[in-house]
């Protein structure tokens, strides 16, 4: 056999493995890619929702005071209570200022002075059209 015949098919013999390597490395990155996809998904849906803009939570503040807190991620103006349903809720300041993220809006019972036992308050504020229920921790009836 004539060496450029010899040379010519050995050429042939290793461009057929290259092409067959390739073809297996393409299938082993698509699955590799599918299962990223399927951790990347799994890991996205574990993540905590992200806080909401403006959120109320009653905590005790003191030795017999309350605070109700926003726990979101944006100022909140003009806040209030309504006055019909949260009649046992007396707030402490009259002020309309804005409650910033982490800051509170001091709070009394006044179940104590004869009024009904609340087991939420209804409040809104700017932006926010209806009325939102906060529930009230044990402890405040």
């Amino acid at each position: 056999m004539d060496p450029a015949v010899a040379a010519a098919w050995a050429g042939v013999v290793v461009a057929f493995l290259a092409v067959t390597l390739s073809y297996y490395q393409t299938r082993q990155n698509r699955r590799a890619i599918a299962v990223a996809e399927r951790q990347a998904a799994i890991a996205e849906s574990a993540l905590p929702p992200p806080p909401p803009p403006v959120a109320w939570e009653i905590r005790r503040s003191g030795n017999d005071g309350w605070a109700m807190v926003n726990i979101g991620t944006e100022v909140a103006h003009d806040l209030e209570i309504d006055a019909e349903r949260d009649a046992g809720v007396l707030r402490v300041d009259d002020g309309n200022f804005p409650v910033r993220p982490g800051a509170s809006i001091p709070l009394r019972n006044a179940a104590t002075y004869g009024q009904p036992i609340l087991r939420e308050i209804w409040v809104r504020w700017a932006g926010q059209p209806d009325w939102v229920g906060v529930p009230l921790p044990p402890g405040w009836w």
